[in-house]
């Protein structure tokens, strides 16, 4: 079984490949690969994956959740038809202390994410369905405008507070919250 681990990065993954003969025996195939994280970075991994190991069903690729940044690239992989586990980063973290690891550099943590990946065996990942990305992004979106609103409100009641009240002021802060309320 073949273990790639992917360090994600806003602009950059760094992927780390590992062999894994049996328990407790790891094999560190190569050097860890950097390709931008791009649709073409992503095309880059599937096809150093593609020549590095000659069985796609024997492959299990571990990445990291970092924020939204994975998931491009989980969809490629994914879609090319690699096994694909999607794991929290404070899992990792816990994980690699656990090792007594000390160092951390994104080449490092690539390969903790693969020897994460092939100890504990990750459950696949699944892409959701459309109705659900939409659903997620309408939610995160309401989220991000009642905060707002929130803060909109508290500077008109700070407004309201000051010495010398500025009509200006007061009137684009409304705006903002007549904006944020429309939407």
């Amino acid at each position: 079984m073949f273990v790639p681990g992917l360090d994600v990065g806003k602009s950059e993954r760094y992927a780390c490949l590992l062999q894994v003969h049996g328990p407790g025996s790891l094999t560190r195939i190569g050097g860890v690969k950097t390709v931008a994280n791009t649709a073409k970075g992503h095309e880059q991994l599937v096809v150093w994956l593609a020549k590095s190991v000659a069985v796609r069903e024997d492959l299990s690729v571990v990445m990291e959740s970092t924020s939204v940044y994975w998931e491009r690239g989980a969809m490629t992989l994914h879609d090319a038809g690699y096994a694909v586990s999607v794991v929290n980063a404070a899992q990792i973290k816990f994980f690699a202390k656990s090792t007594l690891r000390r160092g951390k550099t994104d080449k490092l943590d690539a390969e903790m994410i693969a020897r994460y990946g092939a100890v504990m065996q990750p459950a696949r990942w699944l892409p959701p369905e459309a109705d659900l990305v939409e659903l997620r992004a309408l939610l995160h979106a309401r989220g991000t405008i009642v905060e707002l609103l929130t803060l909109e409100a508290g500077r008109h009641d700070a407004m309201d507070h000051q010495y010398q009240l500025h009509s200006k002021a007061v009137g684009f802060c409304e705006a903002r919250q007549k904006l944020l309320e429309q939407q």
